[in-house]
């Protein structure tokens, strides 16, 4: 490292004027693109504009990933469409510059969904690293090439957030807009009435504050799809009183030292939580291994639930 910078400081002093060299590096410090637009750094950007891909790697100190999500969030919050992923690498802010498949993968994946090209990386270690276990996400599932397909038959408008790094690359590839983020944090962003649907998938149990998630998710989306585990489904009570252990079932297989569930609601809370609140219920469904149950006794022998909601804002539209 001493040999590389005392090479770098001898071989600046012949490629570059000191004094070009500080105004080169002011510009780039004093550089603020909110201060054109009012102070909001949302205005600098169009939701009539181009796509956007956003790319960080975890050990870059020169260009953090906070700043990434800064640029991400405004660009949420002017509605355009915009794709993120932070990337692992030991490189540091020369990662970009080193065999990164999972750079290549992302670009590659974001420039043909659009009808591009672009050459292919180089080989090496394809595997990307495991991501933490989700706490609060909209899932971007396999299903995600269905959303692909609909936005270029249809036209249709298919975006998402994704904590895990490798999901969030297949989904780019498959023509999707999907953020690295968490639900808990990142849905603040959107626009009020910015979707059709808004889809929170087996996932309000993992949020650290579900109120406020599914506050955000009925006022982004007209209508708004939720579903997740029913925790008083007969099973689970068996495990509890026959076993006095936390139930692991197909639905639920973590044990509780690893699960991401925090909140365990059941139906019945659920939908105390609508009435409680105000919140329209367009249609449930309550399924047992793909099989409808009866609503009077979902409760007890529904694994799972679904509910169709309608937004604040088509509340109040009506």
């Amino acid at each position: 490292m001493e040999s590389y910078l005392r090479h770098q400081g001898l071989s600046f002093v012949d490629r570059f004027d000191a004094n070009s060299y500080l105004y080169i590096t002011r510009a780039m410090d004093y550089f603020d693109l909110a201060e054109e637009h009012g102070g909001r750094l949302a205005n600098a950007f169009s939701a009539g504009g181009p796509r956007f891909c956003l790319v960080s790697f975890d050990t870059d100190w020169l260009y953090p990933t906070r700043e990434s999500r800064a640029i991400v969030h405004a660009l949420n919050a002017a509605g355009a469409p915009v794709s993120f992923v932070e990337l692992s690498s030991p490189y540091g802010h020369d990662a970009f510059l080193l065999d990164a498949p999972e750079l290549y993968r992302v670009v590659a994946g974001f420039m043909g969904a659009w009808g591009m090209s672009v050459a292919a990386g180089s080989g090496g270690d394809r595997r990307s690293r495991r991501a933490g276990r989700a706490r609060a996400r909209c899932r971007v599932r396999r299903r995600a090439a269905d959303g692909g397909a609909a936005r270029r038959q249809r036209g249709a408008d298919a975006r998402g957030l994704e904590l895990d790094a490798r999901n969030v690359a297949d989904a780019v590839g498959r023509g999707l807009s999907v953020i690295q983020g968490d639900a808990d944090t990142d849905l603040a962003d959107y626009p009020a009435q910015s979707f059709d649907y808004a889809i929170l998938s087996q996932t309000l149990q993992t949020c650290r504050a579900p109120d406020r998630v599914l506050a955000d998710l009925l006022r982004i989306g007209r209508h708004a799809f939720v579903s997740f585990p029913n925790f008083a489904h007969w099973r689970v009570r068996l495990s509890l009183l026959w076993g006095g252990r936390m139930p692991v079932t197909p639905l639920l297989p973590e044990r509780w030292y690893d699960t991401p569930n925090i909140h365990h609601l059941t139906i019945d809370d659920f939908r105390a939580y609508l009435k409680e609140n105000g919140i329209a219920v367009e249609g449930a469904w309550f399924l047992t291994r793909g099989r409808k149950t009866t609503s009077a006794a979902a409760n007890v022998l529904a694994e799972h639930a679904v509910f169709l909601l309608r937004g604040t804002g088509a509340r109040d539209a009506g």
